[in-house]
C-alpha cells in the first residue's frame, strides 16, 4: 500500500525525490518498497539480515548505523508505538535540515501517532490513500514531542 500512496505523494511534491538529494530509507518491509528509489542516492538503515543482503547485493547502501545525514527521510512505521516514535526521532535527526516522510497502515497505528505529532509539528502534506496514512513534515517545521524518547542513537537496534 506505501507504493499507492508514495504516487500520489510524488504528485503533489515532485521535487521531494530528486536525483540529487539523498534518502534515507527507514524499516522497510519487502524490497519492493525500494523500486521507486534510486541504488545510487538511496541509504538503506535496517538491521534485518533478510532485507540487508538482497538490498546490498542491488547496489544499495545498506546501513545499521545512523552517523550520516540525507536530505530525505523515509520512515515506515512498525506495530509498535514505542519503535515507531523512535524510528522517527531517527529520521529526524538523519534529515536534519531537510523532510521526513510517514507511511503507515491504520492498522499499524499511524493516525494515534500523526495525531501526536500535529500537536508540534506543521505537516507540509497528510493524506489518507488505500488504507493508511502518508505524511511529510520539514525538520525545521517545529519539535518532536517531549515526552518521546531522547536516547543518543548509534544503530537502529539499540
Amino acid at each position: 500500500m506505501f507504493v499507492k500512496r508514495l504516487s500520489v505523494l510524488k504528485d503533489i511534491l515532485p521535487d521531494l525525490f530528486t536525483a540529487n538529494k539523498t534518502i534515507c530509507f527507514i524499516n522497510p518491509q519487502n524490497l519492493t518498497d525500494l523500486d521507486y528509489f534510486s541504488n545510487k542516492n538511496t541509504v538503506v538503515l535496517t538491521d534485518d539480515i533478510r532485507l540487508y543482503s538482497p538490498l546490498s547485493g542491488a547496489g544499495y547502501n545498506c546501513k545499521s548505523d545512523v552517523n550520516f545525514l540525507a536530505d530525505v527521510s523515509v520512515v515506515l512505521l512498525p506495530k509498535s508505538k514505542e519503535l515507531a516514535r523512535e524510528l522517527i526521532l531517527l529520521g529526524s535527526k538523519i534529515a536534519k535540515k531537510g523532510y521526513v516522510v510517514i507511511d503507515g497502515d491504520k492498522n499499524d497505528g499511524i493516525v494515534s501517532i500523526i495525531k501526536e505529532l500535529q500537536k508540534q509539528i506543521s505537516f507540509d502534506v497528510n493524506l489518507s490513500k488505500a488504507h493508511g496514512k502518508i505524511a511529510v513534515y520539514k525538520t525545521a517545521s517545529g519539535n518532536l514531542p517531549s515526552t518521546w524518547h531522547t536516547n543518543k542513537f548509534n544503530k537502529i537496534n539499540n
